[in-house]
Parts: C-alpha cells; sequence; structure tokens
C-alpha cells in the first residue's frame, strides 16, 4: 500500500519538474536577470535536499533548477 503510494507521489513530482521552462532563451533570460548574473553556462532541473552540518540524515526532496555559472552553481 505504501510502495504504491509512494510511486504514485514519485511520479507526479517527477512529471511536475519536467515542466519547468529554463532551457529556451527567453527563459534563460528571465533566470540571469532575476538572478543579477552576467552568464549562464547551463541549466538543469534537480531536486536537492535542505541538512543541517550534522545534523538528522533525513530529507525532504525540494525541486527546483541549478544554474551553472562560470564560477559557481546555484540551486533556485
Amino acid at each position: 500500500m505504501y510502495l504504491r503510494i509512494a510511486l504514485a507521489l514519485a511520479a507526479t513530482l517527477l512529471s511536475g519538474c519536467g515542466s519547468i521552462e529554463h532551457k529556451s532563451t527567453e527563459a534563460r533570460q528571465h533566470i540571469k536577470e532575476d538572478l543579477k548574473l552576467s552568464a549562464i553556462t547551463d541549466t538543469s532541473v534537480t531536486s536537492f535536499c535542505w541538512m543541517p552540518i550534522g545534523g538528522p540524515a533525513s530529507c525532504r526532496a525540494t525541486p527546483g533548477i541549478s544554474v551553472l555559472t562560470p564560477d559557481s552553481l546555484l540551486l533556485v
């Protein structure tokens, strides 16, 4: 029972992330303006976890977009 719920939830989250527009020229320009960046090397849909250093190892994945610049990686 729990496995089916987990699989349905995972499928829903993955399909939701797939619809985030980030590769088009227009979307990249908006990202550059919003984050005040001079250049974007690449973007990708990703999920990440907020975990304090030395804290518990539990994880609740947060969907977002990773933005690679020439000198940093931003998770938004």
